[in-house]
């Protein structure tokens, strides 16, 4: 009998997979097609999981336990509005919000061993490459800026091209959020890279960051690549000599001074965006409030304001919360007392932190239910016991930290194309450590099994 492994490193590289990752790195250009685009792949899966007898064993456990985990995050909330929302419109509203989770759950759930072959390297090389058309788009409709229709607006000003950047996903938080995570995942299986590898992905990522902070100026995605820097030193850190080894000097010269002329592009691209004191501003504005007593931007009162008032009404209702869509009906009372010294207006549908959201929204249950999201792929892995190696540490980490930083000020999972996007990677993630040990080798069969 053939050794596992020597079995598994046949797999070849199917248009399956090509789709399973096209449907996450290019989720910054199609937006909300994504979403369609994975209910078909779901659906294609399913037909595929019902051909197979599952007491062949075809059925990966870990998967499974994955797929189980996100259903149960989404029957949660489901049985939740039932029992909260007002009324049917309310309910719908609600669910639409988390249903990616469930359709991703479902596809986890029906994975077969055989169904996916791709690995971090073929990860990260998809990765870059589709941030640089990404990218590439951008400058296209800002330099060429047409002017034909496309569903009520040009294609500059439905990508934001001339503001703040966002391009399909129709808000710049969430677009800075998702080329972020994206860049710093470019850098997967870094040490199998290529000479030419590593430098396209070293400066994808540093595009990446300099487009948050000139051309999309969203202050808490731009914070969150501190620590996402930091996590990536520590990854790349046993390469560092050989690639300073494999650099000729002329060569590293050209990167460097490349590397300076591009951020002079982008600050010459901006300078009137920077010099008329508007959105850039604002973001530094932004940061400059974190750690001062001085209210240089109003959003960060504001949401601190928000907060207060939202541990105010859990103390009310700690079990089970007020519903997904009474978010802000549940701090209205605390808003509205006479002798508030700090009434602000409550403009919005959410209150700016992930942890909140859920607590508010589906109490000390509700928040337990998404610890439980964030963590099930680390609890599949060591449940399987499975090796993770330093490769699968580091997409773990990257997500994992992307997903709680980024939402100590943001939605994430109470949004149709961020939980599409999260989800994914973390599905993904599960993917690539199963695969991570086997070479690949690219085909065009259509064939999954």
């Amino acid at each position: 009998m053939a050794h596992p492994d020597r079995v598994l490193k046949k797999m070849k590289i199917r248009i399956v997979d090509w789709v399973v990752i096209l449907l996450v790195v290019l989720s910054p250009i199609i937006g909300a097609l994504s979403l369609i685009m994975v209910f078909l792949l779901t659906l294609y899966i399913i037909t595929s999981c019902l051909k197979v007898k599952y007491s062949k064993g075809s059925i990966n456990f870990p998967f499974k336990l994955l797929g189980i985990s996100f259903i149960l995050y989404f029957i949660y909330f489901f049985l939740h509005g039932l029992a909260f929302e007002d009324n049917l419109y309310q309910l719908k509203r609600v669910v639409q919000k988390i249903v990616p989770i469930l359709i991703i759950g479902v596809l986890a759930l029906t994975t077969q061993d055989r169904t996916f072959s791709l690995n971090h390297k073929f990860f990260g090389t998809l990765t870059t490459w589709s941030l640089y058309i990404t990218f590439s788009l951008a400058i296209l409709i800002f330099v060429i800026n047409p002017q034909f229709i496309f569903m009520g607006h040009t294609l500059a000003s439905k990508a934001s091209v001339f503001g703040r950047l966002e391009m399909g996903t129709h808000n710049p938080l969430i677009f800075a959020i998702i080329i972020t995570t994206l860049g710093f995942l470019s850098l997967l299986s870094f040490e199998q890279k290529t000479f030419f590898e590593k430098i396209t992905s070293l400066v994808i990522l540093l595009i990446c960051v300099l487009t948050v902070f000139f051309w999309n100026s969203s202050r808490g995605p731009f914070l969150v690549c501190l620590p996402l820097c930091v996590i990536s030193i520590w990854y790349i850190r046993p390469n560092i000599n050989n690639f300073y080894n494999q650099t000729n000097k002329k060569i590293f010269w050209v990167i460097l001074i490349s590397t300076i002329f591009f951020s002079f592009i982008l600050i010459y691209l901006n300078f009137e965006f920077i010099s008329q004191n508007k959105k850039l501003v604002h973001l530094i504005n932004g940061i400059r409030s974190i750690y001062s007593d001085n209210d240089y931007t109003s959003s960060m009162p504001v949401r601190q304001i928000l907060w207060i008032y939202s541990l105010e009404a859990l103390s009310l209702k700690p079990i089970f919360g007020y519903g997904i869509s009474h978010k802000i009906d549940a701090i209205t009372p605390f808003n509205n007392m006479p002798l508030n010294p700090h009434p602000i207006s409550l403009h919005f549908n959410h209150l700016h932190n992930i942890y909140l959201n859920h607590l508010i929204s589906g109490g000390i249950f509700g928040f337990l239910i998404l610890i439980f999201y964030l963590f099930s792929v680390i609890f599949v892995i060591k449940r399987g016991n499975r090796k993770i190696s330093r490769e699968s540490k580091y997409f773990i980490i990257i997500v994992l930290t992307s997903l709680m930083l980024n939402g100590l000020t943001n939605v994430i999972l109470m949004h149709e194309l961020l939980s599409h996007f999260f989800s994914m990677l973390i599905f993904l993630s599960l993917i690539c450590s199963k695969n991570d040990l086997e070479p690949m080798k690219t085909s065009v069969s259509r064939s999954i099994n």
